[in-house]
């Protein structure tokens, strides 16, 4: 076991390498092949340390990649981006912890690098699965893996998380076998590496499985027809009273140009796409009502508002361009609506999981500074539950998942099990413009349409907008932001629908079953480790 300053500064630099390697396995630089060597500097460390200099080489791997990983939040909140960083550094540094513990407990047993194997991905997936319950289930390590069609689709039987699995147990057979070769010298090159063969085993079971998968689903029938509108607005513009009309003709000449397309079956506008309350302003509600007159329904991303009892007054909208209120709305809603031709009322849906300090201020009625950390004026109220919407004249079922909804698994799991074959994305992701955000969120996606075997349609304000299919694969597509983004984009895509009685996958019916066991097993093995591996293990 490696001790004194040497100790800690390979321990730490060994942390450090393995955080940059999965830096760079997402986007911006998306050298996916490297997220398969990501974890191995790590765990060496796990293996030739003690539990607390695994912690302290976990924590510079964590801090390493998600301070890189996540420096498109500075564009919103410097201090959020310190904090959020370093509570995810902390669940890193927790995993590297208790994998030395392991290490050494299981040290000189029989089957101890297959035992180690299977443990250390098992960790990392327990660890995974506790950031997604708590909320933030960005860039888990099978995410970097979006563009692997032939692997990502194992996700169907246990989501992302299987993919990360797979990814940790080869990067744990080259660390084993690495550090054999270390110790042994070139009488271990003769030798096969068990490790290293077991992984390929499993990698090639999970590609070929999911090749044969990719062939099975391959159709080129379609029976939906989607336009989807990019206004490209920079957030600069977006709530600045000066801009309204810059807005309106952003969005209509956009919807119109689309409207050109024959047989569309619906436009789909990104999150917040009007700059005001839509239900309650005259100037938006007008644009909309000509544009359903080309008799197309259009799901529309926009603000909503609910008033105090007995009182009938709409609420000012933004900028004044609704009517007058007596008294102001007690809860506001970021919602999607959907509009159809001839119908008075639109079908709406409030989102359900607000982004702590761009949505809400938490606790913000005792501890009032948080205010000081988030550009938002006052929080949105959250929905409560998923809605399913009819696509009028096809009957397939929408599901609306608005901005970072779609990066949390339950939901799109919800919906599909509420009806939904159709996902949709509302984003407005021109809060991080010219910054690897917009990518990383599309990512995914990915793994939703994977894991429920239903296609995606994501309207972006800026960033990506494009279609996914139920196999991952990314079809059509807009990827603007920035100076480049001069006008209004459009895309209108042809896609397959899956029929309402598909049969739901494992996953749809059992959800994140492998993550929570994984958690469970760990829990278990905290609480009896030193009754079941009595021996004191080497500090």
């Amino acid at each position: 076991m490696l001790r004194g300053m040497k100790a800690r500064l390979l321990a730490l630099g060994a942390g450090a390498v393995s955080g940059l390697l999965m830096y760079a396995a997402f986007p911006p630089a998306e050298a996916m092949q490297l997220g398969w060597l990501a974890p191995a500097p790590l765990l060496l460390a796990c293996r030739r340390t003690g539990p607390g200099l695994a912690f302290m080489s976990g924590l510079a791997c964590g801090l390493t990649f998600w301070l890189f990983s996540l420096s498109w939040i500075t564009h919103v909140t410097f201090a959020g981006w310190l904090i959020l960083s370093a509570a995810c550094a902390l669940l890193v540094a927790g995993f590297a912890a208790a994998a030395s513990d392991l290490s050494r407990r299981l040290k000189g047993m029989p089957a101890e690098n297959m035992l180690l194997m299977i443990g250390w991905p098992a960790l990392w997936v327990g660890v995974e699965t506790i950031r997604t319950q708590l909320g933030f289930s960005w860039n888990a390590l099978g995410v970097s893996q979006y563009r692997n069609l032939g692997l990502i689709q194992c996700a169907a039987w246990g989501g992302v998380g299987v993919v990360s699995f797979i990814l940790v147990l080869v990067s744990s057979a080259l660390a084993l076998t690495f550090e054999r070769y270390m110790a042994q010298g070139r009488c271990c090159a003769r030798r096969p590496s068990f490790e290293l063969m077991a992984a390929a085993l499993v990698l090639a079971a999970a590609v070929l499985g999911g090749n044969r998968t990719l062939r099975g689903l391959a159709q080129s029938r379609t029976n939906l027809r989607a336009a989807i509108v990019q206004p490209n607005i920079p957030q600069v513009q977006k709530w600045s009273d000066e801009f309204i009309d810059f807005i309106y003709g952003r969005l209509d000449s956009g919807t119109r140009a689309a409207l050109r397309a024959p047989g569309l079956d619906i436009v789909v506008w990104p999150e917040t796409a009007t700059p005001d309350f839509l239900r309650y302003s005259t100037s938006s509600w007008a644009l909309v009502s000509a544009l359903l007159t080309n008799g197309v329904p259009m799901l529309i991303g926009s603000m909503d508002a609910e008033f105090q009892p007995g009182d009938s007054m709409a609420p000012q909208a933004a900028f004044g361009q609704g009517r007058p209120a007596r008294r102001g709305p007690e809860r506001y809603f970021n919602v999607s609506m959907l509009f159809e031709p001839g119908v008075e009322e639109p079908r709406v849906y409030d989102k359900q999981h607000l982004v702590i300090f761009g949505e809400y201020i938490p606790f913000e009625e005792i501890m009032p500074f948080f205010r000081n950390l988030t550009p938002i004026e006052t929080s949105f109220s959250p929905g409560s539950g998923s809605a399913c919407f009819p696509v009028p004249g096809r009957g397939h079922l929408i599901s609306p998942l608005i901005c970072f909804e779609d990066t949390l698994p339950w939901l799109a799991r919800a919906a599909v099990r509420s009806g939904a074959r159709l996902l949709v994305n509302q984003t407005n992701d021109a809060w991080f413009d010219e910054s690897a955000a917009s990518r990383q969120h599309m990512s995914h996606c990915v793994f939703r349409c994977v894991e429920n075997r239903v296609p995606a349609i994501r309207a972006a304000n800026t960033g990506v907008s494009c279609v996914i299919d139920r196999t991952g694969a990314v079809r059509d597509r807009i990827s603007r932001v920035g100076p480049g983004a001069e006008q209004a984009d459009f895309l209108v895509a042809d896609l397959w629908v899956p029929p309402a009685d598909m049969p739901l996958t494992f996953y749809s019916r059992t959800g994140d079953a492998l993550g929570l066991g994984c958690v469970v097993i760990w829990l278990a093995f905290a609480l009896l480790r030193t009754r079941l591996f009595p021996g004191s293990p080497e500090r």
